[in-house]
């Protein structure tokens, strides 16, 4: 135990240490309920909202399916395993905390997200059922959307749907070949229940078509 603790605090390993240690306090807050699990996700939306949210950021948010999985458990499993990787850095031949190991910090992050996909997929059905009385019992379909990134046919994009109280984020595919941009007015028309996103289509072009 005490070899454990030693290596957790050593060198760079203070770093996903300190990690973990805020991964507890989250959790410990949660249980005791001065957290709500989806608390974090409220900050995205509302950093969406002030367009405060880049392109990169969504491609991560569809990556881990944040929306159907609560951010809070993402950033959780990513952080655990990170720091698991980093206390089994001191099996390796050269000396923990040193130079070196700093250097596999990064790309132990990385691995780390991959692994935590990785885990979490097969979860993402249990996640949704859990949301669904929140989220898909309410009609989007026929619904106007602001879309939150730049979109191309065929590419996996993101929109928000202004309700009362926090908006709606959906992952949507344009329906026809269309380029689309952060920002766009669009409506939302069917959903692809066996791949889980909506078809969307440009709002402006729709009233177009309709007057003439």
């Amino acid at each position: 135990m005490n070899e454990l603790f030693t290596t957790a605090v050593e060198g760079v390993n203070i770093i996903p240490t300190t990690l973990l240690g805020l991964v507890v306090l989250y959790w410990l807050f949660v249980t005791i309920g001065a957290l709500d699990l989806s608390s974090l996700d409220i900050d995205i939306d509302v950093d969406a909202d002030v367009d405060a949210i880049s392109d990169p950021l969504h491609s991560i948010m569809i990556f881990f399916k944040i929306g159907r999985i609560p951010i809070g458990f993402v950033i959780s499993v990513i952080i655990l395993v990170f720091w698991v990787l980093s206390m089994a850095m001191h099996l390796l031949p050269f000396k923990t905390g040193g130079i070196v190991a700093g250097i596999f910090m990064l790309p132990s992050l990385i691995i780390s997200a991959l692994i935590t996909k990785a885990i979490l997929s097969p979860l993402e059905k249990a996640f949704r059922k859990g949301t669904k009385s929140e989220f898909e019992q309410e009609i989007v379909e026929g619904r106007r959307g602001i879309l939150l990134c730049d979109m191309t046919f065929g590419r996996l994009g993101q929109v928000e749907i202004k309700r009362d109280g926090s908006p709606i984020i959906i992952n949507v595919k344009t329906i026809k070949d269309e380029e689309l941009q952060k920002g766009d007015e669009v409506l939302v028309l069917k959903k692809d229940e066996e791949k889980d996103f909506y078809l969307i289509t440009k709002l402006e072009g729709v009233i177009d078509k309709w007057l003439t």
